[in-house]
């Protein structure tokens, strides 16, 4: 077995906090997202993902993966990675894993719990759909600072 250890990136500016435990079978992202090049961000992610995937040993690791995504904002550049990451982890599912996903959204805002019903569309993953009641202070920092 390929020893896998845990992803995690601390919170920036304009980028998520990220942890992943394949041994707690947990995944979260959370934050804002709008890094002016989502790819320097994402893509060691994506790697990551992709080790995962191809060493993942359903003996040692939980079969249920639970994914929760709790974006305080996101851009279209970093919507695309989501995608991505979803797509490399649904290939688990394909192999007998159960993928439980968590999409968090800000109160009152359409947008972003109408992507993530489309993520759910498009992976064919039921979602769990939480309104965050929270967000506001987040939102206020980041209009005040002017990061979006």
């Amino acid at each position: 077995m390929v020893a896998i250890t845990p992803f995690h990136r601390e919170e920036g500016e304009d980028t998520p906090k990220v942890y992943f435990d394949p041994q707690q079978g947990y995944y979260e992202i959370q934050g804002a997202s709008f890094p002016d090049d989502a790819g320097e961000f994402y893509i060691p992610i994506l790697e990551w993902v992709d080790n995962l995937v191809a060493n993942y040993d359903f003996e040692h690791f939980p079969k249920e993966l639970f994914v929760k995504m709790h974006f305080y904002y996101f851009n279209s550049g970093t919507a695309k990675y989501v995608y991505e990451i979803f797509q490399r982890l649904k290939k688990l599912v394909d192999q007998g894993a159960k993928l439980k996903v968590q999409w968090y959204y800000p109160k009152d805002d359409i947008d972003d719990y109408h992507a993530g019903k489309e993520y759910e569309r498009l992976l064919g993953v039921p979602f769990e759909f939480i309104e965050d009641e929270e967000p506001e202070e987040e939102w206020d920092r980041l209009f005040e600072e002017g990061e979006i």
